[in-house]
Formats: structure tokens, C-alpha cells, sequence
């Protein structure tokens, strides 16, 4: 399976393919990776991954949207179909490969930039009718909106911002994906702590206000690709 993804700062299209049994699951609240695989997976995969908390920060809550800390597993499985149908599943993703090899994960999250403040009334339209939430709005920049997906949506995170972006009623979509790019990219004692328009893991900004990662400028992303030239 192959689908197009974007980046909002150059609006660049690229092609993925669909990692072999590699998948993002969400997962209720209550519900640890241990009683996951004893009860769900079985014996037909592994976990690969856990994480504890997994959350959005630095937004202004929209209408509905509440995002919460939930619970989720990477794992390993032929039979995805008996596992989306579990009650204690909330939304799954599959891993995809770049042209370069690099795996994504896709979460339940991707985001939307508008064109102007009066296009939140299609936003909502739109989200209304593919069924997803809308959980907010960044706090310093207003026109970022970050949605989010579950089963009942109408297609997963990366799905969904192709979507909305071919609508051309936006400026830019991008779903929110999971790689392994070190957060240490470069050898700079400010890159981490400071530097969230570079790099943003959602780090505290500006009088204890925390930043919602994901939006700065891919620069680890960018170097990969080239460092410039003299």
C-alpha cells in the first residue's frame, strides 16, 4: 500500500510504503502493555515498544477535543484485524518506509494549518463529517490546529491529512509521526531545552508554558537530507 506524505514547511510530497505487520495501537486508559499481550496478542505477535503517557501539551482546548494520556504499544502482528475489533483498542496505524528506508509511525494525531481564522467553520465540517475531534489550537501560533483520529474515523492520522489537505481548503496538513531521529542531533547544550523551534518534544517555553511537540522545522529531518553548501 503506498501513500503520499506532506511536510508543512516545504509542502513537499513523498511516497510510503506500508511496513509488513508493523503497527501503532492505542490503548484504554487502564490498560498496561503486560495485560495487553496476555490477553489480546496472545500468540499472535509482540510488543515491540511501550510507552506510558503519551499525551498532547501547549494547546487551547477546542469544542470536544480533551486530549487525555493514554497508554500505547508498537508491535508485531499478522492478524490486525482480530485486534482493531477489541474493545480496549481506540485507534490503530501501520508503520510506513520512506524513499530513504526510515521508518514512520503514524499516532492518532495530525495537524492542520489554516489558511485564515475564519476557515475554522470548514475545519469543523470537515472533522464532523470524517469523524474526528478537534482538540485545540497552538497557544502562539493560533492557525495550528491538532486533531485527532480513532476507530470510528474515516481513515488513520496520515490518511486523514491527506485528506483535508486535498481539499485544498487549508494551507498545509501533517500527520503526527513517530520516528527515531535522536533528539540530539547536533552538539549544542542550548538544542534540547531551548531551542523548540528547531526541535520541539513539547519543553518547557516561556514561564513554565510547555510546547506541543511536533511543530518546528524537522531540522533533524533536514540535516539528514543536506547541511548546506558553501
Amino acid at each position: 500500500m503506498k501513500l503520499s506524505g506532506l511536510s508543512y514547511l516545504s509542502s513537499e510530497e513523498w511516497i510510503l510504503n506500508q511496513c509488513k505487520n508493523k503497527y501503532f495501537v492505542l490503548l484504554e486508559n487502564g490498560i498496561d502493555s503486560a495485560y495487553f499481550k496476555k490477553t489480546i496478542l496472545k500468540s499472535n505477535g509482540i510488543i515491540h515498544e511501550f510507552k506510558n503517557g503519551q499525551s498532547i501539551t501547549g494547546i487551547i482546548p477546542y469544542g470536544m477535543g480533551k486530549s487525555q494520556k493514554s497508554n500505547y504499544v508498537v508491535i508485531n502482528t499478522e492478524n490486525i484485524l482480530s485486534i482493531k475489533s477489541n474493545r480496549h483498542i481506540l485507534y490503530e496505524a501501520p508503520y510506513y518506509l520512506d524513499k530513504s528506508k526510515h521508518e514512520l509511525g503514524v499516532s492518532q494525531y495530525f495537524y492542520v494549518i489554516l489558511k485564515k481564522s475564519e476557515d475554522i467553520k470548514q475545519l469543523e465540517e470537515l472533522a464532523e463529517f470524517n469523524n474526528v475531534i478537534i482538540e485545540g489550537n497552538n497557544k502562539y501560533m493560533p492557525l495550528i490546529y491538532i486533531l485527532s483520529c480513532s476507530k470510528k474515523s474515516q481513515g488513520n492520522a496520515l490518511e486523514m491529512a491527506n485528506i483535508f489537505y486535498e481539499t485544498d481548503l487549508f494551507q498545509t496538513t501533517e500527520p503526527d509521526f513517530l520516528t527515531k531521529i535522536s533528539t540530539y542531533c547536533v552538539e549544542d547544550t542550548f538544542f534540547s531545552d531551548y531551542q523548540w523551534n528547531l526541535n520541539n518534544t513539547g519543553q518547557e517555553i516561556y514561564n513554565n508554558h510547555h510546547g506541543l511537540a511536533g511543530i518546528d522545522i524537522n531540522i533533524c529531518d533536514a540535516w539528514q537530507r543536506t547541511t548546506g553548501n558553501n
